[in-house]
């Protein structure tokens, strides 16, 4: 039984924690799709969630749990199960905020490559975004990344 199963039998006071490690299933499957967590892109999913309502909540503390405790069961379980279940429990809006997230994390080292680009791609697609709303989402983000050559 993994992480996300018991999700939707437990009670309210738990919906803030189900929805922030379910909203964490992007960002930290694009930290570690190639294999190797950079220091880079964990501090980015920190930075990120330390800045968001869901996780302020939680604290810092809960919140690099929970980092960790998503990538475990991302070893444990695989990719598809583990984003499928995240999918089940985030409203659009947050799959946005987490398709958000998974591109912060792959643009923390400074440039996205093809095979990341076309893993955001995947999970945007899989999450139920349309092409138009991803390349908005990810436009602006890499607006945000310019460097002073741009």
């Amino acid at each position: 039984m993994g992480l996300f199963s018991k999700m939707r039998s437990k009670a309210p006071a738990n919906d803030n924690l189900n929805v922030a490690r379910a909203l964490l299933a992007a960002p930290v499957m694009m930290a570690t799709a190639d294999g190797k967590v950079e220091e880079s892109e964990v501090q980015e999913i920190i930075n990120l969630c330390m800045q968001n309502n869901i996780f302020v909540s939680l604290g810092l503390n809960r919140t690099t749990d929970l980092v960790k405790e998503v990538m475990l069961d991302l070893a444990k379980r695989g990719q598809t199960p583990v984003f499928d279940d995240a999918i089940g429990v985030l409203a659009m809006e947050l799959r946005e905020t987490g398709i958000c997230f998974a591109v912060r994390v792959a643009i923390s080292d400074g440039h996205i490559d093809e095979t990341e680009f076309q893993t955001l791609v995947a999970m945007a697609q899989k999450a139920g975004l349309t092409a138009d709303r991803f390349h908005q989402i990810f436009e602006v983000l890499m607006m945000l990344h310019r460097s002073k050559a741009a």
